[in-house]
Formats: C-alpha cells, sequence, structure tokens
C-alpha cells in the first residue's frame, strides 16, 4: 500500500485501506486506527470485513450504513469488526493506504464503548 503519507498525523478512529491477511483471505480490507505508537513506528488497527454472514451481533461491532454518522466513514456499505484476535493488527504506518474517513459522533463514542 504505502500511500499514507508519513507526514500525516494519524488518529485514533480514522479510517484506512490496508492490505492484510483476515481470515482466509490477503485483500485490501478498510481499517480504523484504534492506538497511535509513535515510538515505535507502530500503529493497531481494526480490521473491518462486510461478510455479514460471519457478523456476531452478540459480540462484534457493527457500523451500519443507516447509522446518522455513517456518511463519515467512508465506507461503502454495513461493515463489521469482529471480537477476534484476528481483526486487529499492529503494523507500520507505511501499511496503510488511502484514507477514506473516520468515525465521529455517536457512532464514535459506540466504538470507544465497544473497545473497552
Amino acid at each position: 500500500m504505502g500511500k499514507a503519507a508519513k507526514k500525516v498525523t494519524l488518529e485514533q478512529r480514522q479510517i484506512y485501506l490496508a492490505k492484510a491477511q483476515y481470515r482466509q483471505c490477503q485483500d485490501i480490507r478498510p481499517c480504523i486506527v484504534v492506538a497511535v505508537m509513535p515510538e515505535a513506528d507502530k500503529v493497531k488497527v481494526a480490521l473491518l470485513s462486510s461478510a455479514l454472514g460471519l457478523y456476531n451481533p452478540q459480540h462484534d461491532f457493527l457500523i451500519p450504513a443507516t447509522h446518522p454518522d455513517f456518511a463519515a466513514t467512508g465506507l461503502r456499505r454495513t461493515s463489521y469488526v469482529a471480537d477476534i484476535e484476528d481483526a486487529f493488527w499492529e503494523t507500520t504506518p507505511d501499511n496503510l493506504g488511502k484514507k477514506l474517513g473516520e468515525l465521529t459522533g455517536q457512532l464514535a463514542t459506540e466504538f470507544d464503548t465497544w473497545l473497552r
């Protein structure tokens, strides 16, 4: 990927594209920045999926296209973060590509609460 300029300030809740291994797929997918570790030149992201057949409403975080704050995400369809270890990835900022958007408003609050 390597399109995220190093001069760009990465912030929590921003959504980028990244090429990552997730479950059985190695592809470009959106991800949410959950932690920035500048001292280690690392970032931790939550990989998103739109395969709703695998979505577990009791554990996963849903980003529905019908949510009032959805437009700010830059996503094209309802997506979710699975509550599994494979959904979280620690990498360098160089592995992030295009910024799509960010979680804002109530959606950001809901995500922060879910992460705890």
